[in-house]
């Protein structure tokens, strides 16, 4: 990687980007407080993803109850949360899923459900159409042996009826597909945005890929490499301004200007917490690191105190000081981002935080923190 083709990939997204204000001074960015819940309600999955972080298969002895979910999203708001992410596993393999779903509007929290979208038949799409809320769908490929490749055999045709599914029950404006760029399904891109224009799905998101569960066994099978990831910035920079106003693509390189620095988009360590399927608390969903960074259990401390407790400023501290001890980022101007891959980029020439940073979480700070 030269530094010409990290020039080239920055005036893409600056041509997106142009109208972004930018702060001269990253020395007092405002405070991350708590807005967003993301509960794991189950670890158990329906597929068998060769990605998956969390190395979801089986139902854990000891889930969060019903009863215990509920009070958790009353926490939430107490806390003062507006927003709750469910997640898994796979959601929707818990039978209680839809209520959970249906409780979380009355208590006026935004919700967002994340699935494979595989057990969505025309009674649960119609169901979910009723309610008022986001549903992000995971599709890691444009194709059947793509997407089968990578989630299991079947896959893909039961995520595609899903979709239909929910796009029958008028609920198309409401989908957000999500593609994890690998090397096994980078090329899919260009069909990923065609299935969805065809359906008139919004928005795509491209999740970066998590060193963790059965993705760290297989980190360098799986992830792109730096040239990869400038052609996959370079692409969907450039389609991004092709479709502004018919669809959304998210993804990191929005978030960086390489010759133009600043803050559009720092880490967000604390406002989205993440528990995971036994009450566990996390400052963000990029901890999935065991007990190091827990910030306790829900059945045992209450979400209010967690949220504000000394622990959870303590991790976030170390976290945005962090670059400030390493010699090599103590003077970058993307210091403060916290996503390795525009640190990566802005250290291109020097060889040992890169190998830090390729073997490390797509967000930096959970694995950099222990340096």
């Amino acid at each position: 990687m030269t530094v010409s083709s990290i020039d080239t990939i920055s005036q893409t997204i600056c041509k997106r980007h142009e109208n972004i204000g930018y702060e001269d001074s990253l020395e007092k960015p405002p405070p991350n407080t708590f807005r967003c819940l993301a509960p794991e309600i189950t670890k158990k999955c329906n597929l068998n993803c060769i990605h998956c972080y969390l190395s979801a298969g089986k139902t854990h002895k000891n889930e969060l109850t019903l009863k215990e979910i509920k009070e958790l999203l009353q926490a939430a708001v107490e806390a003062g949360g507006i927003s709750v992410s469910l997640g898994g596993g796979e959601p929707l393999v818990r039978d209680d899923c839809t209520e959970i779903i249906q409780y979380a509007p009355s208590l006026d929290l935004l919700i967002t459900l994340g699935t494979n979208g595989a057990l969505i038949d025309e009674k649960i799409a119609k169901k979910l159409s009723g309610i008022p809320m986001k549903i992000q769908i995971s599709l890691d490929g444009a194709g059947k042996e793509t997407h089968d490749s990578i989630r299991g055999a079947g896959s893909f045709n039961s995520t595609v009826k899903g979709i239909d599914h929910l796009v029958h029950e008028g609920m198309a404006k409401d989908i957000v597909i999500a593609f994890t760029p690998m090397k096994a399904n980078v090329d899919d891109i260009p069909g990923i945005i065609d299935f969805a224009l065809e359906r008139q799905i919004p928005v795509i998101q491209f999740p970066p890929l998590s060193s963790s569960g059965r993705a760290k066994k297989r980190w360098n099978e799986l992830r792109l490499s730096n040239q990869q990831m400038l052609r996959f910035w370079e692409f969907v920079a450039k389609k991004s301004g092709e479709l502004k106003g018919t669809m959304d693509l998210l993804a990191d390189c929005f978030s960086i200007s390489i010759n133009n620095p600043g803050v559009p988009h720092r880490c967000t360590i604390g406002t989205q917490i993440r528990v995971d399927p036994q009450g566990d608390v996390y400052p963000c969903q990029c901890f999935h690191y065991g007990s190091r960074y827990c910030l306790g259990n829900i059945r045992e401390k209450s979400l209010k105190d967690i949220v504000n407790g000394q622990r959870i400023e303590e991790i976030k501290k170390t976290c945005f000081q962090r670059p400030f001890n390493i010699e090599e980022c103590r003077n970058c101007k993307w210091r403060n981002y916290g996503c390795h891959s525009v640190v990566r980029l802005a250290s291109t020439n020097n060889q040992r935080l890169m190998t830090v940073l390729q073997n490390s979480p797509p967000h930096f700070h959970a694995e950099i923190l222990s340096l």
